[in-house]
């Protein structure tokens, strides 16, 4: 796993990692006398979640993981984690949300609860939830990208060939889904995902759709289009020259003069790179900065 700069310069190089698939960060974690900031990874191979605290100054890693195994009730690649989101309750309790490579049409996904113990991190798991329409296109159709909107306490993930579907993040609230949106439109597989908050209840839903040499960012409301209709509502549709893009992040925080507003960052599939969008462009053209 690679720590860069927003340079484009290497901070780190965490190895060896057994296929590393997706990450996360989140942040004031309780760990003994002291709140750390976290980078949470699926370590696929191993069946295992890869916790590691982030020094706020130099970015650098440190392994906290203790026991980290998940997924171990299932067989075959069900057992192997792809993709995974952090939620935060507030100032409570801190959740890792991971899809395995595969499952079954309900209880895809698998929440666990951040555990501190004497120094590192265990996992505890609380639920087993979401549906998955079972689609699959030459063996691909799966649920990897994940995000949760911590103030909201929601929870999209992206069934690929179907659409969006949107849940409660906190468990006490039950696995009823909320809405199933995004099923129309997209040329390629839904896949990355991620929230852009501009306020209280508002900002973007941003999703991807993955196409050779011109993926696209569907944008969507961050609230709900109504009171009975829990979906969100479709702004608008727009094109970038990332290529086949899988993973998507969006920061809203002031980054310094070139990206006072946030960034977005894209995966360049082909190329093996990332694309970093300012906020700025995003309602209309984007440009690499």
């Amino acid at each position: 796993m690679y720590v860069f700069g927003l340079d484009g310069k290497i901070v780190e190089k965490v190895t060896p990692i057994d296929r590393p698939n997706n990450v996360d960060v989140d942040y004031d974690f309780q760990l003994g006398d002291k709140k750390v900031d976290l980078a949470v990874l699926t370590e696929r191979k191993a069946g295992k979640l890869r916790i590691f605290a982030i020094d706020q100054s130099s970015g650098k890693l440190t392994d906290v993981g203790g026991n980290t195994a998940i997924l171990g009730e299932a067989e075959g690649d069900a057992r192997e984690p792809m993709g995974i989101s952090l939620y935060r309750e507030g100032e409570g309790e801190m959740y890792a949300i991971v899809a395995p490579k595969s499952g079954g049409k309900t209880n895809y996904l698998a929440q666990y609860r951040l555990v501190a113990n004497a120094g590192k991190i265990d996992l505890k798991l609380v639920r087993r939830f979401g549906n998955f329409s079972g689609l699959t296109k030459e063996g691909e159709g799966e649920i990897e990208a994940i995000v949760v909107d911590d103030a909201m306490g929601i929870v999209y993930y992206s069934d690929e060939l179907a659409g969006i579907r949107k849940y409660w993040a906190d468990p006490a609230k039950g696995g009823a889904e909320l809405a199933f949106f995004g099923r129309d439109k997209y040329v390629g597989d839904r896949e990355g995902l991620a929230i852009y908050e501009t306020g209280e209840g508002e900002g973007f839903l941003l999703s991807v759709d993955q196409i050779e040499k011109k993926s696209r960012i569907f944008v969507y409301s961050r609230s709900r289009t109504s009171e009975t209709d829990w979906s969100n509502k479709a702004l608008r549709v727009i094109e970038t020259p990332a290529d086949s893009t899988d993973g998507m992040e969006a920061v809203n925080r002031d980054l310094g003069p070139d990206f006072p507003e946030g960034i977005v960052v894209m995966m360049d599939s082909i190329n093996k790179r990332f694309l970093i969008f300012d906020w700025r462009d995003i309602a209309g053209r984007i440009t690499v900065r």
